[in-house]
C-alpha cells in the first residue's frame, strides 16, 4: 500500500471531516482564497491555532482584488443607508490586515 506522505514528510492517513452551512463554507472559501494556501492547511492551521502565513502570490492578488471590488460594491450599498453584513465586515478586516502586510514586507525589500 502506497504512503499518503506530503511536502514535509509527515504521513496523513487520518480523515477528518466537518459540516459547514453554505454560508459558512463561502467565508471558509473567500478566506482560504485570501491567504493562498490550500483548504486543508488552512483549516489545519486555524484548528491547531497556528498562524496563516500568507505569500503573495497571483492568487493572492486575485482574491484580493476579487475581495475588494466586493468591498467596494458594500460600501456604495451601505452609503444608501443599509446596515453592514457583520460576515463580511470580519472578511473586510482579514483582506485589509493581508494587504497592509503585504505593503509591509515590499517596503522592507526596498
Amino acid at each position: 500500500m502506497a504512503r499518503n506522505y506530503e511536502k514535509y514528510n509527515r504521513k496523513r492517513n487520518i480523515y477528518c471531516g466537518f459540516r459547514l452551512s453554505p454560508k459558512e463554507k463561502e467565508r471558509l472559501r473567500r478566506y482560504v482564497a485570501l491567504s493562498g494556501m490550500t483548504e486543508r492547511d488552512y483549516v489545519t492551521h486555524r484548528a491547531l491555532q497556528e498562524d496563516v502565513v500568507v505569500v503573495g502570490n497571483s492568487r493572492v492578488y486575485k482574491a484580493l482584488k476579487d475581495e475588494f471590488a466586493e468591498i467596494v460594491s458594500e460600501l456604495k450599498r451601505i452609503g444608501t443607508g443599509q446596515k453592514i453584513d457583520s460576515e463580511l465586515a470580519k472578511v473586510i478586516g482579514f483582506a485589509l490586515k493581508i494587504y497592509k502586510g503585504m505593503n509591509e514586507a515590499n517596503n522592507n525589500e526596498k
